[in-house]
């Protein structure tokens, strides 16, 4: 005999998957969020407030006045505008009036060479910190760096202009502290000293992008020149001390020898015991032994 249950009301078959997801979505999220709330902050404000109570976002800083990023350990300016902020000690300074531009407007900038000494930092907010140095053992630079993983084109001594910086797709400028495609005009460059720094900069960086890893002439030049002057200096004392040997075997050859001690100058003899013999009587005795020997040889030849 089959047993008949009893109906239910036609839409609670149809509910009942969506209210047991619903139910278990619920039992999942609630400790999460509970957690949250009494939970201590697993991150640092050193001048703002931790948020954790309810956010899907994860915990994050209300930072106070003058403070951002995400610990609020950055500290930044707002500039008369009331929008541009800049980190890390820089400055605001006002932009040229651009083209189209609207009289009164005030546009303001960043300058980033007034930024801390201890880092070197870039972008629209100078909130971007270096990550290499391109000033040849030096801990950070004013204007030679590059951040956002950028690589450095040339090392350079102290005091030279910044080579560029080889900068990964996403980021782009002299030291890839923007976004593609976000990087203010050259009209946008304001005037004084920080501007004519970036122009010289921008353009040994343009010609490190032509000559690719071509060295920094002034140092390479003065280290060739050096070179030189040495070869030029060992090939000339090479010379003069071969001269001066060519000199003294000239004169051992070309100087007349004097006569002996044992011989006047008429040619006479001053050994003792040795008779006094003029030039006719040796003459004489030469040819005499010349007789002799020719008859000594006509003998032999009988």
């Amino acid at each position: 005999m089959t047993v008949l249950a009893p109906s239910l009301h036609p839409l609670v078959p149809r509910l009942s998957p969506l209210l047991s997801a619903a139910l278990i979505a619920l039992i999942v999220v609630s400790p999460v969020l509970s957690d949250q709330g009494s939970s201590p902050c697993p991150i640092t404000c050193e001048h703002g407030t931790c948020v954790t109570a309810h956010t899907f976002q994860g915990p994050y800083c209300e930072c106070h006045a003058g403070w951002g990023g995400r610990g609020c350990n950055d500290p930044f300016v707002i500039c008369p505008d009331g929008v541009k902020r800049c980190f890390n000690g820089s400055e605001c300074r006002l932009l040229k009036r651009s083209v189209g531009e609207s009289a009164g407007v005030r546009n303001y900038e960043c300058d980033c060479s007034k930024a801390f000494g201890i880092s070197s930092f870039a972008g629209h907010e100078c909130e971007m910190s270096s990550t290499e140095v391109c000033e040849a053992m030096a801990p950070s630079s004013a204007h030679a760096f590059c951040t956002n993983g950028g690589r450095c084109r040339d090392y350079v001594n102290p005091g030279h202009a910044h080579p560029g910086c080889r900068c990964p797709e996403e980021f782009e400028g002299r030291h890839c502290e923007y976004f593609k495609g976000t990087a203010p005009s050259e009209e946008e460059q304001s005037d004084g000293d920080g501007a004519e720094e970036l122009e010289e900069a921008s353009k040994v960086g343009k010609v490190g992008q032509e000559g690719g890893d071509e060295k920094g002439g002034a140092p390479l030049i003065v280290v060739v020149i050096m070179i030189l002057a040495g070869g030029f200096v060992m090939v000339f004392g090479l010379c003069v001390a071969l001269r001066s040997s060519l000199s003294d075997g000239g004169e051992e050859q070309d100087g007349t020898l004097s006569p002996p001690d044992d011989v006047d100058p008429d040619g006479s003899s001053t050994l003792p015991g040795a008779s006094a013999t003029t030039g006719e009587d040796f003459t004489n005795e030469v040819r005499g032994g010349q007789d002799v020997l020719d008859v000594n040889d006509e003998t032999e030849i009988i």
